[in-house]
């Protein structure tokens, strides 16, 4: 008979090691250089709480070097920011500092050693960079910033020079600064001038990513892109406007490469869905008109997949002549002689003005074309939701084209009465479109001249104001297409 060996196995028991907490206040942000080389007293530092609770910071202070110290007081919250300037509270403007420290002869620029010593004297956070700063420069001035409150601030690697313009702060005289006083290391990326102020991220051929890592951004009042340069998006990032009347401007390529899982998103600062901090002036909730448009300039670019356009619309002011009233433009794209292509947009939640003066001005997509440039706007399987009118085509008789090409596309709750969309003098290739709760389904179409042959689609409807068939050209209407002809219209 075989014999069964049974082997025990001894369990041996593991230490249990217990991590400590992270300090309960680090130093998160250090300004050693200044805000300018004017301003180079300017210095400013931040801390932040990993606490669990609002610590009182009187007796509190930091050490710097050996022999020089700034006293703290007051409360810093839970996950919140504590903000020290020197000299004066306008070291960095629009925000209220919580302390005004006099630090004779201020930072070393070759480096210091920080230490923050809590009421009985313990040390709590240390940075040591007594040899060298970890990060941060002269040259455009950028401070110092942590990339973990629970890792050693002794960790070189534990630190990186900013690259973003806060939403929020500038220097003293209106001058930018690069930092995030009094927020996140992370996002919150002021869009100014970007090719400019972001230069030193370009591509060689002249490209500027955003990307998911940074992400949240902040349109600025007018972010341009210039000709010859693009700006990519990455999939998943969320940008919303510093002020209602906040746009971009591509004479450039805008490039917004979202996905069904992670989007990109154009929204309201006060859309807390996606946005968690408000660095802006706006309060209260998301509304339609929290942020304007982007506005494709002649020869300029605009791509995107999966992207929503929410909030959007804010009036735009154009002045027609000097004895015209000005014309008040609610859109969230106004192609004016560029190239505008999107697949899976969304558009919902949209500014419209439907008063007498200024209806004709409302549409989410609105397209012209002025002299020498043509426009083209091709939009496919995209959610058009809410508004006074979805699209409107409109070029004087100045030998441009426009051309629209709408695919599988989804429109509903649109209140004007009589169309959806309207086109003067060019047509729009609209199929297998969807249409909900419309107060007119009606595609508009007014002094078209046809310069080749066309089908009419069945599942449109249509309202004619001029159409004209010149000899050698065929307009096919096929059953089921439902045609409605304006008072004196005629085909």
């Amino acid at each position: 008979s075989s014999t069964l060996e049974q082997t025990e196995t001894a369990t041996s028991t593991l230490p249990i090691v217990e991590i400590p907490p992270p300090p309960a206040i680090v130093i998160n942000e250090i300004a050693w250089a200044g805000t300018a080389s004017k301003k180079s007293d300017d210095e400013w530092i931040e801390l932040y709480s990993n606490a669990t609770s609002t610590i009182d910071l009187t007796g509190w202070k930091i050490l710097v070097d050996v022999n020089k110290e700034i006293k703290l007081s007051g409360a810093i919250p839970v996950g919140g920011y504590y903000l020290l300037e020197r000299t004066k509270d306008n070291t960095v403007t629009d925000i209220t500092a919580d302390n005004i420290f006099t630090l004779a002869g201020g930072l070393n620029n070759n480096g210091a050693r920080l230490r923050v010593v809590n009421s009985v004297g313990d040390v709590v956070d240390e940075v040591d960079a007594s040899v060298g700063w970890f990060a941060g420069d002269k040259i455009k001035y950028r401070s110092m910033a942590r990339r973990s409150t629970t890792v050693s601030g002794n960790d070189p690697n534990n630190w990186f020079s900013s690259q973003g313009l806060p939403a929020k702060g500038k220097a003293d005289g209106g001058g930018v600064i690069y930092g995030s006083p009094k927020f996140s290391n992370y996002g919150y990326w002021l869009l100014k001038s970007p090719t400019f102020y972001y230069s030193d991220l370009l591509s060689a051929d002249k490209v500027l990513t955003l990307t998911k890592a940074n992400s949240p951004y902040v349109i600025d009042y007018s972010t341009q892109i210039p000709a010859g340069y693009t700006l990519k998006v990455e999939s998943g990032v969320v940008l919303f406007g510093i002020d209602r009347v906040s746009y971009f401007s591509v004479a450039g390529n805008l490039v917004v490469d979202g996905v069904a899982d992670a989007p990109i998103i154009f929204t309201s600062a006060l859309d807390t869905n996606y946005v968690q901090t408000n660095l802006t002036s706006l309060t209260g909730s998301a509304g339609p008109g929290d942020w304007s448009r982007i506005q494709v300039e002649p020869g300029g670019n605009f791509t995107g997949s999966f992207v929503k356009f929410l909030y959007g619309g804010q009036k735009l002011k154009r002045n027609p002549g000097a004895t015209l009233p000005p014309h008040l433009y609610s859109n969230i794209i106004h192609n004016y002689g560029g190239s505008v292509s999107l697949d899976n947009a969304e558009f919902s939640s949209s500014y419209f003005d439907s008063s007498a003066d200024n209806e004709q001005y409302s549409a989410l997509v609105y397209v012209e074309a002025p002299n020498g440039f043509n426009a083209s706007t091709t939009v496919n399987n995209s959610n058009f939701n809410g508004g006074w009118r979805a699209i409107k085509t409109f070029r004087q008789g100045n030998g441009q084209k426009i051309t629209t090409n709408l695919t599988g596309n989804t429109f509903q709750n649109f209140q004007n009465p009589d169309q959806l969309i309207k086109s003067t003098r060019d047509f729009v290739n609209q199929s297998e479109g969807v249409f909900n709760n419309n107060a007119s389904d009606n595609i508009n179409v007014d002094s078209w001249t046809m310069a080749q042959n066309y089908t009419l689609d069945a599942k449109t409807q249509y309202l004619f104001n001029f159409i004209s068939v010149p000899a050698d050209i065929t307009l096919t209407i096929d059953p089921g297409v439902k045609i409605k002809l304006a008072k004196w219209g005629a085909i």
